[in-house]
């Protein structure tokens, strides 16, 4: 038997195999590199994006502030003038019934021209104090409401009081009036974003953060 003879075949055939570069390895590192500056360009974005929104409410949320601070800044006088001759504090002995009727449509032009601006709870708030606790409404067509407060004081306080005048009062008061107004003035401050100090049992909420004491503004 001839011996076989070694060919280049042969050669290459028994040389050893090397390991290929492109394993799964190095396949997910290369993957990897090229996702990373995408991944953070999406990070950068979202994130952007998401200062940027908060930026947009901020400023949107400061407009709405602002305009009511505006309107409030309209009818806090006379609001205040209000709770003032129902509860016989304050300035109420400047007052007469004409006067509140005259503040009472104000106010209610001003609030119900800009209701859309207030939360809901703070224009039902406004609506029962006004049409509620502090006037009887529904007098019949074309009447004024009646204001809800006792007629002693006025009588015997207001200088230069008419008789018919009276007839303007319902003479009794709604024990929650005190309350009312301070639940209406806290809902005010929050929609202003204001701290309110809380309303003591024996003071008076008068607007714009003044109290006074209900025995010594009756003198």
């Amino acid at each position: 038997m001839k011996p076989r003879k070694f060919s280049l075949r042969d050669a290459k055939s028994s040389a050893p195999v090397k390991p290929s570069v492109w394993n799964s390895l190095e396949v997910t590192k290369i993957v990897i590199a090229a996702l990373t500056p995408i991944m953070v360009g999406c990070v950068g974005y979202l994130i952007q994006s998401e200062v940027a929104d908060q930026a947009q409410e901020r400023r949107t949320s400061e407009r709405l502030v602002d305009r009511r601070l505006a309107v409030y800044d309209e009818i806090r006088l006379n609001l205040n003038r209000i709770y003032c001759f129902i509860d016989d504090v304050g300035t109420w002995k400047e007052e007469t019934p004409e006067k509140i009727y005259a503040y009472r449509r104000q106010i209610h032009a001003v609030m119900h021209s800009n209701r859309a601006i207030w939360s809901s709870d703070t224009f039902e708030a406004y609506s029962r104090y006004m049409d509620q606790i502090a006037f009887e409404t529904f007098q019949g067509v074309g009447q004024d409401a009646s204001i809800r407060t006792i007629r002693y004081q006025k009588e015997h306080g207001i200088p230069g009081w008419r008789a018919e005048w009276s007839e303007r009062l319902t003479d009794e008061k709604d024990p929650a009036h005190s309350e009312a107004y301070a639940a209406l003035q806290k809902l005010i401050s929050r929609d202003l974003q204001l701290n309110v100090p809380e309303v003591r049992s024996d003071d008076k909420w008068v607007g714009g953060g003044l109290f006074f004491n209900s025995d010594e503004s009756r003198h």
